[in-house]
């Protein structure tokens, strides 16, 4: 299990009735894909917002993983006008470039 990871949402879709299937970029380890199944206090959209800095626990082996907690730490970046579309462009590059539970520190640190 991974506790305390430094998180951001690149993807998400849902996922049966009441999850969501979500693809993180995380220090540690890279792009991650997760099923997340929000508890009754917050609702997912809440939590998961792009371009939101997010504290992390994941558990599972294999490539999917089970999201197990997500916390924003900070208020959500409100991006606008063409920043919020350059912003969605990276996001889509990450998710479909990346390999994935591969670690790239220094490209997290720029994001």
């Amino acid at each position: 299990m991974l506790s305390n990871v430094s998180a951001f949402l690149l993807h998400r879709k849902p996922f049966r009735e009441s999850s969501q299937w979500v693809s993180l970029f995380t220090y540690e380890c890279g792009r991650l894909a997760a099923i997340y199944r929000p508890s009754g206090r917050r609702k997912w959209q809440q939590v998961l917002a792009p371009f939101q800095a997010l504290v992390v626990d994941v558990a599972g082996e294999g490539e999917l993983k089970t999201l197990r907690g997500a916390e924003d730490p900070c208020p959500p970046l409100l991006l606008s006008g063409v920043a919020c579309y350059a912003g969605w462009y990276v996001n889509e590059l990450l998710y479909r470039l990346l390999p994935p539970q591969e670690p790239y520190p220094r490209l997290f640190d720029c994001y």
